[in-house]
């Protein structure tokens, strides 16, 4: 089903919407709206407050994953890994959460 709703997207953006994150995200939307269209239904939003709202729930969202994707990517600066190279970022710098002197 996933496959059928991602067939004419690019692929780089096929490929970010299959992440579970991107997954957990669309599915928090989709709870909060619900909720929200409820209240809508029931008379206690107006129109204007559920558009205003909708715009909120997606700005977080975006927010959310932006953010996650950015830490993400500068985590891999400060991994093992980049310590072993002798000239890659924080080289010579000790990145342990308990870095007390040796």
């Amino acid at each position: 089903m996933i496959a059928v709703a991602l067939r004419g997207l690019p692929p780089w953006l096929a490929k970010a919407l299959k992440h579970p994150m991107a997954s957990a995200a669309a599915l928090t939307l989709g709870i909060r709206m619900g909720q929200e269209l409820y209240r809508l239904r029931a008379g206690e939003l107006s129109r204007e407050d559920f558009e205003k709202r909708f715009g909120q729930h997606l700005g977080a969202l975006v927010g959310t994953l932006s953010g996650a994707s950015a830490g993400a990517r500068g985590s891999r600066d400060l991994s093992p890994a980049a310590e072993d190279d002798p000239g890659g970022p924080g080289a010579g710098q000790d990145h342990r959460l308990d870095a007390s002197p040796r």
